[in-house]
């Protein structure tokens, strides 16, 4: 019989420790093969949107190079996420909708983890004409976001009630007052679902529970309210309704899209920035910068008028009301700048000629509570006590739970 000379096969003939290596060898291969897969999936380069083109021929100087700027980072860097995600927050600020959107679409594929690009992008198509479409991103967001963000399922759960969808909108604030039993927010939303589907006495739990923290206290005074006059109880809705006139109004709530004012230039970015530096007490600043804005926004009434409450701020009256006067010229029928003079003249007690500002303002804007309510005060002053009461009574005829003209009125009485 003839020998079989054929070589053998290592793994077969050699030592088990030599088989052993073969076959984990061939282990890590495997694996190593899977990792290779997984990695492609996981990091391959996301599709992108193409660079939006956006026409800018009859933008505001100062916008449009800020736009340029950061389309041309895009087109530098097309591939990173930063270039984008400046692009598309740009877009935003200066209302560039559809090509912000584009922006955050790439912003979102680039970086997928971050709940950010979503809320924003939403928060366009909220405010848009097709809201409902807001609600897969919405959703995506408060999905991405950690437990102790609750902003986008917020925004989500009002999305929601607002379209009606009550069960929906439920869920998503229950589990957000799940994760922070304080969460006032998730429990004035729990409130208004109720109270939309008429279940009163759910609404008004709910709104106990918060009726004396202060981010909502005037919006759940109001709505106690409301609830307490379907109850039946009608002596307790109107004592909610009086207080309801003593509150200050709610405070703004915080809200990613702020970061976006930052962003903010020409005549816009400008006004913004100014009242800011205000609020920060650099008036100086705040000064010089609305003096630069109104000499590259000469027509301007809004230039004009920011001129004119930093010159305030600072104490410079005379230059305050030359400004004042400069708006006034380029916007003659505006109400609004008109009371702002009539204010600065009840500030230097010069109540006269306050009260034929008031006049003017209230003759271009006949449903203006307040500045019937400064003619009062400035009659009041003028020992116009006849014309003051009058005044007073027509501010609360269109605002009747404004609470400074009734006490001015109640005043009046009692020295009567």
């Amino acid at each position: 019989m003839a020998k079989d000379n054929s070589p053998s096969n290592p793994a077969d003939e050699g030592p088990p420790s030599r088989r052993r290596l073969y076959v984990l060898l061939g282990v890590l291969a495997v694996v190593a093969g899977f990792a290779a897969v997984w990695w492609t999936y996981r990091y391959w380069p996301a599709t992108l949107p193409a660079i939006p083109e956006i026409d800018l021929t009859q933008t505001d100087a100062e916008v449009a190079d800020a736009i340029r700027t950061a389309r041309e980072a895009v087109v530098k860097s097309p591939r990173e996420i930063e270039p984008w995600a400046r692009l598309a927050m740009v877009l935003h600020a200066h209302k560039f909708v559809e090509p912000a959107m584009i922006c955050y679409t790439a912003a979102a594929a680039l970086d997928d983890e971050n709940p950010v690009w979503p809320y924003l992008h939403a928060t366009l198509l909220h405010e848009g004409a097709k809201p409902v479409e807001a609600l897969a991103l919405f959703e995506s967001a408060g999905r991405l976001a950690p437990r102790d963000s609750p902003m986008p399922r917020l925004r989500h759960g009002e999305l929601l009630l607002e379209l009606g969808r009550f069960d929906d909108a439920e869920r998503v604030f229950a589990r957000v007052l799940a994760d922070d039993k304080h969460d006032v927010h998730a429990r004035l939303g729990l409130a208004q679902t109720a109270l939309s589907r008429s279940q009163y006495e759910a609404a008004l739990t709910h709104l106990t529970a918060i009726m004396h923290q202060e981010p909502v206290r005037k919006r759940t005074t109001a709505l106690r309210a409301a609830v307490l006059e379907q109850l039946g109880k009608h002596e307790d809705a109107l004592f909610e309704r009086s207080r309801y006139g003593d509150l200050p109004d709610d405070p703004p709530r915080a809200d990613l899209t702020d970061q976006l004012a930052e962003l903010r230039v020409g005549l816009p970015g400008r006004l913004v920035r100014a009242k800011s530096l205000i609020g920060q007490s650099r008036i100086a600043d705040a000064v010089a910068l609305m003096e630069d804005t109104v000499k590259r926004y000469p027509k301007s009434d809004q230039a004009w008028i920011a001129l004119a409450a930093t010159k305030e701020a600072k104490g410079d009256f005379a230059a305050a009301e030359k400004a004042i006067d400069k708006s006034i010229e380029l916007a003659p029928e505006r109400a609004d700048h008109r009371f702002r003079f009539g204010k600065l003249l009840q500030k230097q007690k010069r109540f006269s000629d306050a009260a034929a500002t008031f006049r003017l303002a209230i003759a271009r804007s006949p449903a203006d509570a307040d500045a019937y309510h400064r003619l009062g005060e400035c009659l009041m002053a003028m020992g116009d006590r006849t014309g003051a009461a009058d005044a007073f009574q027509q501010a609360l005829r269109i605002q009747p739970n404004m609470p400074e003209p009734r006490k001015e009125l109640e005043k009046l009485q009692k020295t009567n």
